[in-house]
């Protein structure tokens, strides 16, 4: 596939996002502006992707998979959803729900010492760093494997480390990257991306 055709866009906001709560694997339903930041993307790709079959491959958790469902309205030519577990967001364990000021409360030293956004792989019961990105490269590389225009419907965490292992940067520099819910990736070529905003 060429990059020019594989896009990456996350869930838009949820009822967690807008109280400040870290999801995981739990699940938030979108908000009003949520609804909008989805059929702002999708309206944005459809344009750019009309008259193409399109495959989308999207995180089985309902925020992801509601954002899917508008993007398939919006396109023109959609091929059926394809749901991969591998594109669920990363797992923080016990800290799963809590606001980052109940979470220092719990654990006041889980962000010492450590990059930015990297204490989420060491919560307690939550998942390593390793086993995430591993992951994060197999949805990545089943991505590629098409000549079809794809597009990626993730979360913020995950959608960096695919970010990461499209342009083979260290993990750590793409977790410090930003993922708003109003901008499609397009993943180019020679590992470059392109941030689309909608709104």
């Amino acid at each position: 596939m060429s990059g020019s055709d594989l896009y990456l866009m996350r869930h838009g906001e949820t009822q967690a996002n807008a109280q400040g709560r870290y999801q995981g694997r739990l699940d938030s339903d979108l908000t009003d502006r949520g609804l909008a930041q989805a059929q702002a993307v999708s309206a944005l790709l459809a344009d750019r992707l009309r008259g193409r079959a399109v495959r989308i491959l999207v995180s089985p958790l309902g925020r992801a998979q509601k954002t899917a469902a508008i993007l398939a309205a919006a396109l023109d030519r959609p091929r059926p959803v394809q749901t991969l577990d591998t594109l669920t967001e990363v797992s923080m364990g016990a800290c799963e729900g809590l606001t980052r000021a109940e979470i220092a409360q719990h654990w006041p030293n889980i962000r010492k010492g450590r990059a930015r956004r990297e204490w989420m792989f060491h919560t307690p019961g939550g998942e390593t760093l390793d086993v995430a990105f591993a992951r994060a490269s197999a949805a990545y590389a089943q991505a590629r494997a098409s000549d079809e225009p794809t597009v990626i419907v993730s979360h913020a965490i995950l959608g960096r480390l695919i970010r990461a292992a499209h342009g083979q940067q260290p993990v750590l520099e793409a977790l410090a990257l930003e993922a708003p819910q109003e901008v499609a990736f397009q993943l180019g070529d020679g590992g470059h991306e392109h941030a689309l905003t909608a709104l």
